[in-house]
């Protein structure tokens, strides 16, 4: 509506349009932007640099610099754009032409600033490197350590967002990288951190929502990349690549009651009986979201398979993941099954995704149980074998006090 609405104006050079989007991977913006004709430039605020804590929030700048309007309603623009503005006194400040190169912030940076820590951090990270990431780890880190000996804490949960963020970075160069896939936990861990010292900032709560279970989901938050596909296609244009691929909870419709796999299905190695990977050919990592849950309330697991010595066997049959029945709660499904790559075979790391539902009296720390069977061979040309690995996912119940 903003952007038809604002089109004439923009046409008859009275006004500029800029977006920015608080996405964790800005290729999503790019493809909504494509699917919507958007024509004006947008960029991405992934660690909420500009401080909003919740979206949207038109911001009216006039031609001098300075604020006109903030939250302007749609039909005031017009009018605020084309009335007269008085030359102010002092011109608006301008950045300096540097101000997003980590040596000259450096340089320039105020001693035992937390803030500084940050603003060069953000600086690193916008660099996209496996390298410059590591990079703003460490002077996020040191930032929320000076957050914390000066009792921050605002500055605190500014940092431990920013941590959030810049692990998630890393996780998302695992697959060409060898990252740890851990990173995603960590991701996790910090985000919720961050809304406890505020509650109140959306913008991070939305973040966990986005992995979380469907019981907390405001909306479904990828719901239309379908029909993007589909009618950026039928344009005969070609849609934008998503570098990192939507996973399960980021399509999920929310649900206020907890749903089941009605079939039953059938435990396929009850006994135990096919040979365990020792050799860790494949590493099973995991990941719930959230991390820290009330008895009763529902956790989103998220789990991974990375090859680590070996390939996947495609042509042999298809990865199986079986989770076991437990005391502590309800899991979504019992079997999940990963449909196996057309290429005979291949060395993409996995993702499976189920829920559980823990019981009313779930106190302390409740362990999710299940086994993976996959074939795989030690080598493009190697042994082929079919392998079972058993795997544990803790679950942190936290009960008010």
């Amino acid at each position: 509506m903003w952007n038809e609405k604002t089109r004439p104006l923009v046409a008859a050079g009275k006004l500029v349009v800029l977006g920015v989007v608080q996405e964790q991977h800005a290729e999503r913006a790019k493809l909504y932007q494509q699917w919507k004709q958007f024509d004006f430039p947008i960029a991405q605020d992934a660690v909420t640099s500009l401080g909003l804590a919740v979206v949207p929030v038109p911001v009216l700048i006039d031609e001098h610099g300075y604020l006109m309007s903030t939250r302007p309603r749609i039909n005031e623009i017009a009018k605020l754009v084309t009335r007269p503005t008085k030359s102010p006194e002092k011109p608006a400040p301008k950045l300096n032409r540097d101000h997003m190169s980590p040596a000259w912030l450096t340089a320039n940076a105020a001693p035992n600033s937390g803030a500084s820590s940050l603003v060069i951090g953000d600086a690193y990270l916008s660099k996209g490197s496996l390298e410059s990431i590591r990079h703003a780890v460490l002077h996020y880190t040191a930032g929320l350590k000076l957050a914390e000996a000066q009792q921050n804490e605002v500055m605190k949960g500014l940092a431990l967002f920013r941590l959030g963020v810049a692990y998630r970075n890393l996780f998302d160069l695992a697959k060409e990288n060898d990252e740890s896939p851990d990173d995603f936990t960590k991701a996790v861990r910090f985000w919720t951190l961050a809304l406890e010292t505020n509650p109140n900032q959306y913008i991070w709560r939305r973040r966990i929502q986005q992995y979380g279970p469907r019981q907390i989901k405001p909306y479904p938050f990828y719901d239309w990349f379908d029909q993007a596909k589909q009618e950026i296609t039928s344009r005969g244009e070609t849609p934008v690549n998503l570098k990192i691929p939507l996973s399960g909870s980021e399509v999920a419709q929310p649900s206020k009651t907890f749903e089941t796999v009605a079939k039953e299905e059938e435990n396929p190695d009850p006994s135990g009986k096919i040979d365990r990977d020792d050799e860790y050919i494949i590493n099973i990592h995991a990941t719930v979201v959230p991390q820290k849950i009330a008895p009763g309330e529902t956790v989103r697991a998220h789990l991974r398979f990375v090859p680590n010595t070996g390939y996947w066997n495609n042509e042999a049959g298809e990865m199986m993941v079986w989770i076991n029945e437990s005391d502590s709660g309800i899991r979504s499904r019992r079997r999940l099954v990963h449909s196996k790559a057309k290429l005979p075979s291949s060395g993409e790391p996995r993702s499976l995704e189920f829920e559980f539902k823990t019981n009313l009296d779930s106190a302390g720390e409740l362990v999710i149980k299940g086994y993976a069977l996959y074939y795989v061979c030690k080598s493009e040309d190697g042994e082929c074998l079919y392998r079972r690995q058993d795997f544990s996912i803790p679950v942190r119940i936290q009960i008010e006090k």
